[in-house]
């Protein structure tokens, strides 16, 4: 999917985060809307492989704020040629390897 110019991709750990909070409040419902909000606008959600984990402990080695979840989305991005992250975590702008969006600073 594109969107002014930038491709937008995600993992399956995207997918697995997301859906904790619905589970645990028993609302199954948002995890399919979820799913067909990826499906409908083509965001692909990518595998993780050795290439990507291995990126992830190199930088949680460099980072050691950095977690395991995390570690492997940072990776993930850097190994499929991502030169941004958009995300929630205000620790993840220490990341210097790419530039980090916060979407609470988006316009």
């Amino acid at each position: 999917m594109y969107v002014d110019g930038y491709e937008i991709i995600t993992s399956v750990i995207t997918y697995s985060e997301y859906g904790v909070k619905p589970k645990r409040d028993n609302k199954e419902e948002l995890i399919k809307e979820f799913e067909e909000f990826l499906g409908k606008v083509g965001i692909p959600l990518l595998n993780v492989d050795k290439n990507h984990a291995t990126r992830a402990y190199e930088m949680r080695a460099k980072y050691k704020f950095l977690k395991g979840m995390d570690g492997i989305q940072i990776g993930t991005a850097i190994e499929e040629g991502c030169d941004k992250f958009l995300t929630n975590d205000i620790k993840l702008e220490k990341i210097e390897e790419l530039e980090i969006i916060l979407v609470d600073k988006l316009e």
